[in-house]
């Protein structure tokens, strides 16, 4: 699959942007095709920390770049972006382009360029505040571990400006490895049944239940924490958990809680978070293909003998979760009642039903 070149910035992110991660970063392309992504931090301007940087060999980006779901790496070209040379004075990249090194430029504090290695955490931390779009893609912080464990890695401390000679020899001199090891989300392989403690549809509990907060992603790290994506999609916010905390969140699975663990502290915290809830949420699950149109809505999942037909009021459930990505139950119910012009309480019970059966098929998530 060749890359796409120039493509305009606009269009890109309206056509591309489910498919395609698009990420402020510079890029310089080297002859075998391995790519090299600047992200400047702190505040930095690319192009004013590295002047030049759009004359160099393979410069291909200072702003935008964007990598699809196989790892190649596109250029995007921004339009309104200043002293771009014409395309037409820049020599063409290889065709097929992947991400080999990532340096994040951070403003040193001594006159001295220095900097200490960055941690996972700060290296998400900065991926997802640098991403455009992020919450429409799917498994967002997936994506951006699996790209973040093929590259070399490097932390580059610039006190006032470097050349890209220099900026390039210090990042070769620097480079650390992350020991990210990518795997499916932690939740896709969660039981897809109820458990003895949760009601049955339209039930009450006895006692409260904990279940985890809508969440568009989220990862496990080799340490025992997690890195979890919560918000709208617009704005996704990015929360890494300590082991502890990560083993109560996890835990959350529709248990009361003397079955959720941790000390009431962990759990407060969590709460205030948006992270635990009493109700739970649902996720369209990543390794899912749909089509559809106004009324109907056909789904495959990877492992289905025959795609689902979705039509009438399930299609309305199944629009809505696209939409909104990750949403607790009771805010779809409330969506599909303003759809149906009904009363919510009198469609929560089908509702939920089907979601259930949704969720045992694989074609859920719930968080």
């Amino acid at each position: 699959m060749p890359a796409v070149h120039e493509r305009p910035l606009g269009g890109a992110l309206t056509e591309i942007r489910n498919d395609v991660w698009v990420l402020r970063a510079g890029a310089i392309a080297e002859a075998g095709g391995s790519v090299t992504l600047l992200l400047a931090v702190d505040g930095l301007n690319l192009e004013t920390i590295v002047p030049g940087l759009d004359a160099a060999p393979g410069y291909m980006s200072t702003r935008f770049v964007g990598i699809d779901a196989t790892g190649l790496v596109i250029p995007i070209h921004d339009p309104q972006a200043e002293h771009a040379p014409p395309s037409s004075k820049r020599p063409n990249p290889p065709a097929t382009l992947r991400a080999g090194h990532l340096v994040v430029i951070s403003r040193a504090v001594a006159a001295e360029a220095q900097a200490s290695p960055l941690g996972l955490e700060d290296i998400l931390r900065a991926l997802v505040s640098a991403s455009v779009g992020l919450g429409n893609m799917s498994r967002p912080l997936g994506r951006i571990a699996e790209v973040v464990s093929e590259c070399h890695v490097a932390h580059l401390g610039v006190a006032s400006t470097v050349t890209v000679d220099e900026l390039m020899s210090m990042a070769r001199g620097r480079v650390s490895e992350t020991g990210l090891v990518v795997d499916e989300s932690p939740l896709s392989s969660k039981a897809r049944h109820r458990s003895e403690h949760e009601p049955a549809e339209g039930s009450t509990p006895a006692r409260p239940l904990y279940f985890r907060g809508p969440a568009l992603d989220e990862i496990e790290l080799s340490d025992g924490s997690s890195a979890v994506l919560q918000g709208a999609v617009t704005t996704p916010l990015l929360h890494v958990l300590s082991a502890g905390v990560a083993r109560a969140w996890n835990g959350a699975d529709g248990v009361e809680r003397t079955r959720l663990g941790g000390p009431d502290s962990v759990v407060n915290t969590l709460r205030e978070l948006g992270l635990l809830d009493s109700l739970p949420s649902w996720r369209i699950a990543d390794d899912v293909a749909w089509v559809g149109d106004d009324a109907r809505t056909t789904v495959l999942s990877p492992d289905g003998v025959s795609p689902l037909a979705l039509a009438g009021s399930s299609h309305v459930v199944w629009s809505i979760l696209v939409d909104l990505r990750a949403v607790r139950q009771d805010v779809l119910v409330d969506s599909c009642a303003r759809v149906f012009e009904a009363d919510a309480r009198e469609i929560e019970g089908p509702i939920e039903a089907l979601l259930y059966d949704l969720w045992t098929r694989g074609l859920l998530v719930r968080i």
